[in-house]
């Protein structure tokens, strides 16, 4: 039955409005840790993954996607329901390769160590070429100088053997390594002192 004084435009506006709302709230839910590093790499992703939380549209929204898009919404749907949503190794065997490949990978570690904290202490590292996860001594002296702090290199292996700067978190070829959040940390406290 059709409503006095509303037009079936107004009608369907209100609807939309009202479907749209629902959806950012449920993807505000979910924006965190990996999932939001899959939905910055695929934005076109966001409105899938609504789409594949019913069963009825589910096939159909894999089905419209290519080899890497599928991969990445199966991977997210994983991260965001464990319990429910499965994942296949083997579709990173068959789909994914060099970038792509190393990028699901990375994520995977990821959630393991930061979304499910099933990972308490890690000792395994992937450290990449112009990684921006992980600063050298170099790296780290340039980061404390732009944020107000005067380092250099020897500045900090000074206050490195010295037990002022952070225990590396990394230690690969005799070259330390400090992650971002270890650096972040660091500088807050020494701008607070």
């Amino acid at each position: 039955m059709e409503q006095v004084g509303v037009s079936p435009h107004a009608h369907q506006a209100k609807t939309n409005h009202y479907y749209q709302n629902e959806q950012n709230a449920i993807l505000s839910d979910k924006k965190d840790g990996v999932f939001l590093c899959i939905l910055e790499k695929s934005p076109n992703l966001e409105d899938k993954i609504l789409a594949h939380e019913s069963v009825l549209l589910a096939g159909d929204v894999l089905k419209s996607l290519d080899r890497v898009d599928r991969t990445f919404l199966q991977l997210a749907c994983f991260f965001e329901n464990p319990d429910k949503e499965h994942f296949d190794l083997n579709s990173l065997y068959k789909q994914l390769d060099d970038d792509w490949l190393e990028w699901a990978l990375e994520l995977i570690t990821l959630y393991f160590r930061e979304d499910t904290y099933l990972i308490k202490k890690p000792s395994f590292s992937i450290i990449k070429e112009n990684d921006s996860n992980y600063l050298n001594q170099s790296q780290l002296a340039h980061y404390l100088t732009e944020q107000g702090l005067k380092y250099d290199r020897a500045k900090v292996k000074n206050y490195y053997d010295r037990g002022i700067v952070p225990d590396a978190d990394v230690i690969s070829a005799h070259t330390k390594y400090w992650r971002k959040e270890t650096v972040q940390a660091y500088c807050e406290k020494k701008k607070g002192s």
